[in-house]
């Protein structure tokens, strides 16, 4: 969610609430898919532009998921999603844990900061060597793992296959995420509780 110009967008508070959601759509967690309950008329009512049970939304040019719901206002569906199960919008950045936009599967969103969702982007994720960012091939055939974090490289280890590397790099980049969040919440936290005289 970042602006043309590279400036980091506000998470969007919409006036859509929870109960309003669960009475458009229905959720399936397995397959991520958001399926409208009712048939949704156009043409003043004249026809039916789409079947009650049919997939909601469509793919936008940066390959997220949108639907239109609550009159004209288009909301990105992994929020709607969110929403629809937590019963309140996220308080930060959905991140699509396997990097597929579309992939909506409740197992794969979490609610994190910026900081964190910015390491899941395109950029880490186009290796030349290696689908899994943090993993590259050397010379010798050799794996190497490694992470980013605030600016410096941290080297994790030399493997024999791709697979091996990218299982550490998977477990690292988790276990400092938790970490991040555990953070930010307590930092929430303590904001929440001040005393302002």
């Amino acid at each position: 969610m970042v602006l043309r110009k590279g400036i980091p967008r506000a998470p969007i508070k919409a006036d859509l609430t929870a109960e309003h959601v669960r009475s458009l759509f229905t959720y399936d967690e397995t397959t991520g898919l958001l399926r409208w309950k009712e048939d949704r008329l156009a043409g003043r009512g004249r026809f039916v532009k789409v079947a009650a049970g049919e997939a909601a939304g469509w793919r936008n040019r940066s390959g997220y998921m949108v639907v239109t719901a609550g009159g004209r206002r288009q909301y990105m569906v992994h929020r709607i999603i969110w929403l629809f199960v937590h019963g309140k919008w996220p308080s930060n950045f959905i991140d699509h844990i396997n990097g597929k936009r579309d992939d909506n599967r409740l197992s794969n969103l979490r609610d994190v900061p910026l900081s964190v969702n910015s390491r899941n982007s395109d950029r880490f994720r186009n290796s030349r060597w290696s689908n899994t960012p943090g993993v590259t091939e050397d010379e010798a055939g050799r794996w190497r793992a490694h992470v980013w974090r605030n600016g410096k490289q941290y080297h994790l280890g030399m493997f024999a296959t791709r697979e091996e590397a990218a299982r550490v790099v998977i477990a690292v980049n988790t276990l400092l995420a938790d970490e991040e969040q555990i953070r930010c919440r307590l930092n929430q936290a303590e904001r929440a509780n001040r005393v302002h005289i």
